[in-house]
């Protein structure tokens, strides 16, 4: 379907927007201090084209509490930042604009390493600077089924993938297999899956950990540990957002290998939080994942990769050398 976004774009650009204040007065908030029960993480980078369109969609949200709008910008160099500013001026008490000077995501730092514990709201919902919310009901109805579901850490609905200029890919991103209702189980043993831009969660991780930061592309890892704290809703009654698929886009434009390449290291990171959690099961089950995925890579050259790093991890420990120059000794070599 070509030219999908025309009409929803349109309608959401042309749509006059609430200024701040009268946000506040909506909510009560006016000369009181302000306590957003919703946090909205927006990460970005170099989204100039699309950026707008994300705000937009989350400030038409038509709620009667208050939310927040955390904003990360990596370092764009698009003119990202100077727009994004002048929308942090203009909704100074709303928009919390955080902007690096260097780009954290090339030196291995993922966007949650900088954004936890700055959420203030009882509940977060994501939505990257790309992609946005069709919804103006979304915030109410994931709010809702989090506040009367106390077993249910997180909700999530549909989502339409659109290319560059705009063209319809798929009317879900999702495979039907994952458009459901997930238990704990499910999301800590990744068998079950909620799209980024889609979902809202209890703000039940206190701490940052260590592993969590060592994955770039960290949805899953997030969802592991939300399955600890309760099980998945999947909202039928949302309408789908939008998910771009375009060249500047962190996971959709990657290779297959590159794609193997960012599971491996996430189920590499699951099996080490695990083990240190001394949760045994659970650190097997993403071993064998970590070993399966390494299996299907069908890029010889992908594996070898991951075998020299942990070659060179090895090389650094004395243990692991006497234990070779043992084995090198008794083959004859030295």
């Amino acid at each position: 379907m070509d030219n999908f976004l025309d009409s929803v774009v349109s309608s959401l650009r042309a749509s006059e927007l609430p200024a701040e204040s009268e946000l506040l007065q909506r909510w009560g908030c006016l000369g009181e201090g302000f306590s957003p029960l919703v946090s909205v993480q927006c990460a970005t980078y170099n989204h100039v084209c699309y950026v707008e369109d994300c705000l937009r969609g989350v400030l038409f949200q038509q709620t009667d509490f208050p939310f927040e709008i955390i904003v990360l910008d990596d370092a764009s160099n698009d003119g990202t930042s100077e727009l994004l500013q002048k929308w942090a001026d203009a909704y100074p008490t709303l928009i919390r604009y955080i902007r690096h000077d260097e780009n954290q995501l090339s030196q291995g730092l993922p966007p949650s390493y900088f954004a936890h514990g700055k959420h203030r709201g009882t509940y977060i919902a994501h939505c990257d600077g790309d992609d946005f919310w069709r919804d103006k009901t979304k915030l109410v109805k994931q709010v809702s089924v989090l506040e009367g579901n106390p077993h249910v850490v997180l909700v999530g609905h549909g989502t339409y993938l659109v290319d560059q200029g705009g063209s319809l890919l798929r009317e879900e991103g999702l495979s039907v297999s994952f458009q459901r209702d997930c238990s704990g189980e499910d999301l800590v043993l990744s068998q079950g899956f909620y799209l980024p831009s889609t979902i809202m969660y209890k703000n039940v991780l206190k701490e940052y950990d260590y592993e969590r930061g060592r994955v770039i592309n960290g949805d899953i890892f997030l969802l592991s540990l939300l399955g600890q704290h309760g099980s998945g809703i999947w909202l039928q009654d949302v309408e789908p957002n939008v998910y771009r698929v375009h060249d500047g886009a962190l996971w959709s434009t990657l290779s297959e290998d590159r794609k193997h390449e960012q599971h491996m290291q996430t189920f590499y990171w699951l099996y080490r939080y695990y083990v240190r959690k001394g949760r045994q099961g659970y650190a097997a089950h993403f071993r064998n994942k970590y070993q399966r995925t390494a299996l299907k890579a069908v890029n010889g050259s992908l594996l070898m990769q991951q075998l020299f790093r942990v070659l060179k991890q090895k090389l650094r420990d004395k243990a692991f050398l006497r234990w070779l120059a043992v084995r090198l000794r008794r083959m004859g070599v030295l």
